[in-house]
Formats: C-alpha cells, sequence, structure tokens
C-alpha cells in the first residue's frame, strides 16, 4: 500500500462490520510504472468511517507474466452465490502500442476465507465484436435469476497533444449463469460532455426503481479540476432506458474530494444506502463515504 485507495467496493457484511475492497499502488519500477493489487479493510456498519482491521496483504494480486491482468488488478463487484463469493474486478496490461489494456476477470472465495482465488486465466469480458478495444469497471446484479453486467467499453483512442487517450462509455451485458455475457444495451447514458469518458457505473434499487451512479469526464487534458472526474446519477424502470438527473453531490465538499469525485460504490441494506467513493487525483487521497437521501 505505497499510495493511493482506489475503487472502493463493499464485499460483506459480518458481525456489524462491512469489508470494503480497494485497488492501491505499489512504489513505481525502473521505468516509472507501478502496479495495482486489491487490498481490503473492515469498517463499522454502524458508523462506517470507523476503520475496525486492515488485511496485511492483497486479497488478489497481478496475475502471471504475459496475463491480461500482469500490471494490475481493481475490484469491480463482489456477489454471493450459496456458499462462496465472486469478485468481477479490472485488469491491467502494458501492449506495446497503447498506454495500456483493460478487460474483466473473474475469481472466487468461500465465506470463511479472506484471498480470491481466479477461477478463469482468460477474461470473462474480453475482446469481441462488442468489446474490441477494451472493458474495465463491472458492477454485476442478479435480476429475477438474470444476470446484468454494467461496465465500461471502449470506443476509440485519441491521440492529443502526443498522448494516446482511451475514451469508453457504460455498456450492459446479460448472462444466465455470471460466466457467457452478451451485451444488449450500449451506451445508454447520454454524454454531456465532449469525448465524454463514463466509469464505474454501480447500481442499487431503492424503492421500486434502480438507481446508477457513476463517474465521468472529459475524455483529453482531464488530469486538473475544471476536466476531471466528477459523479453522475441516472434512473430506470427496466435497467434499458436510463433518466440522467443532476447530481449536486460537488456541493459542499472537503479538501479531499474538492477537485475530483469518482470511483462510486454503493451498498444498500434494509436500513440506509452508502455510497463510498474516491477524491482528488483519482484516489490518491483515498476514499469516503456518503449516505443518500430520499
Amino acid at each position: 500500500m505505497n499510495s493511493h485507495a482506489q475503487v472502493p467496493r463493499v464485499a460483506r457484511t459480518r458481525e456489524g462490520e462491512l469489508e470494503i475492497l480497494f485497488a492501491t499502488r505499489s512504489p513505481a519500477d525502473s521505468g516509472g510504472n507501478f502496479r495495482s493489487r486489491i487490498a481490503s479493510i473492515c469498517v463499522s456498519k454502524r458508523s462506517p468511517t470507523l476503520v475496525t482491521g486492515v488485511r496485511d496483504s492483497p486479497v488478489l494480486d497481478c496475475g502471471p507474466e504475459n496475463s491480461f491482468d500482469e500490471f494490475g488488478v481493481m475490484p469491480g463487484s463482489v456477489i454471493r452465490i450459496d456458499d462462496k463469493e465472486r469478485l468481477y474486478y479490472t485488469g491491467w496490461s502494458r501492449p506495446s502500442d497503447r498506454p495500456y489494456e483493460t478487460w474483466i476477470g473473474i475469481a472466487e472465495r468461500r465465506m470463511d476465507e479472506w484471498n480470491f482465488v481466479r477461477i478463469r486465466n482468460s477474461p470473462v469480458i474480453g475482446r469481441s465484436e462488442s468489446d474490441p478495444i477494451l472493458s474495465n469497471g463491472p458492477f454485476v446484479l442478479n435480476v429475477n435469476n438474470e444476470w446484468i453486467l454494467f461496465y465500461a467499453s471502449a470506443t476509440e483512442w485519441i491521440l492529443h497533444e502526443g498522448r494516446m487517450e482511451c475514451i469508453y462509455k457504460i455498456s450492459i451485458a446479460s448472462s444466465d449463469d455470471g460466466l457467457e455475457w452478451k451485451s444488449f444495451a450500449r451506451h445508454p447514458i447520454e454524454d454531456s460532455l465532449d469525448h465524454e469518458c463514463q466509469n464505474a457505473p454501480t447500481v442499487a434499487y431503492i424503492d421500486g426503481t434502480f438507481h446508477m451512479w457513476y463517474c465521468y469526464r472529459y475524455g483529453t487534458d482531464f488530469r486538473n479540476h475544471a476536466r476531471g472526474y466528477r459523479m453522475g446519477y441516472a434512473t430506470s424502470n427496466d435497467l434499458i432506458n436510463w433518466q440522467k438527473s443532476v447530481c449536486d453531490f460537488s456541493e459542499n465538499s472537503f479538501p479531499w474530494e474538492s477537485e475530483m469525485q469518482c470511483y462510486p460504490g454503493i451498498f444498500t441494506d434494509e436500513n440506509r444506502t452508502l455510497m463510498f467513493y474516491c477524491g482528488n487525483l483519482f484516489g490518491l487521497s483515498g476514499f469516503g463515504v456518503a449516505e443518500f437521501c430520499t
């Protein structure tokens, strides 16, 4: 855990605690590159800013040499299946002709274990006709025995001032078993910006409506306050057609999140809905928590 605490996701609840997975970076190597690994902490369910435990090793490490996740793993979402938990995650590699490439992987653990084990060495969402460039940021729901996957899928690379930048949008896929997926809704969230990038969709069913939080930014020159990530919000009755709403979440922000808010992760139980999310510099300042008020 040299730097960053990115993409916080609630994995499990037990004995009054929430386990939160997040990505953290190691020190850079001689070439200035780093690797992300998935870490784990526990917080009080009643008082979620109170940290009650920290794992001293990754719950999922990087993949082997030449794998799709050799240079980094980031959590997406965890869903329980019988006596196991299944993790959908983003894996990073470094092709020779592009700055990076990401695909969606899958791992599992038993409920009495902490560490996840890959159940596939290849991506569960890899290169295909519907996802020809890259995919990342998975979030999975099981609705009436149908698996629904929300994720970001790239549409193009842009060369801007000598730097290649990737443009990606939210897409939706479905599955009968959570392993084989078919995309059925491409880019259901309307753009608000030029060359808009959308990422980290997370969805909750509250009072008869599906609510989606996500983050979005400009596609170029985005490593700053004016054009960096901000929070988006939309609602739907059918998971296909989404209506954007104004998200005033940035009002009254604190210094650690005053320049950027991104990577929302929703937790809902019978009493409250919490959102863990990252702040400035893509999570260099860490992550915090907010509560949804209807």
